[in-house]
């Protein structure tokens, strides 16, 4: 399985943890993902932490126009700031969301910098090699335990 961080603005992820957004639309992304993925959810400023991750179905990538079309199909509330999101755009991504999770307490930058020194939130996403993930992994899985008996 691949494994991504995406950034987000707070309100995009909470949409998605309510289950009003169903799909995330991404003007690019990587085209060669054929099967269900994770993705750490980046959540950028003013949070600036890793706040859930997410399990995204197989990207569609396809017209704007398509796009469009399948967010109305699917109940989509937002497709006018969709539509303005892609602005002259003609191909672009909807990522559809599997399943959520998100996290009792952020992973602050300054807490994901201890763990990788040399990270830096994603611009819009980038993959994860498989040590990163499992290292921001066990420590969620530190955190989240620990949080549960106290």
């Amino acid at each position: 399985m691949k494994y991504y961080m995406i950034s987000l603005k707070e309100e995009y992820f909470e949409r998605i943890l309510d289950g009003t957004k169903s799909l995330e639309f991404r003007r690019v992304f990587a085209s060669s993902i054929q099967e269900p993925f994770l993705c750490a959810i980046y959540v950028s400023s003013p949070v600036q932490a890793i706040r859930g991750v997410v399990c995204f179905n197989k990207p569609i990538k396809d017209s704007i126009n398509r796009l469009l079309e399948l967010a109305g199909k699917s109940g989509y509330l937002f497709i006018e700031s969709v539509r303005d999101y892609f602005n002259e755009k003609n191909v672009g991504y909807a990522l559809p969301v599997i399943n959520t999770r998100s996290f009792k307490k952020p992973i602050r930058l300054r807490e994901i910098q201890e763990i990788y020194p040399k990270f830096r939130p994603p611009q819009s996403f980038y993959c994860l090699e498989n040590k990163q993930f499992l290292g921001i992994r066990d420590y969620i899985d530190k955190y989240e335990s620990h949080n549960e008996i106290n």
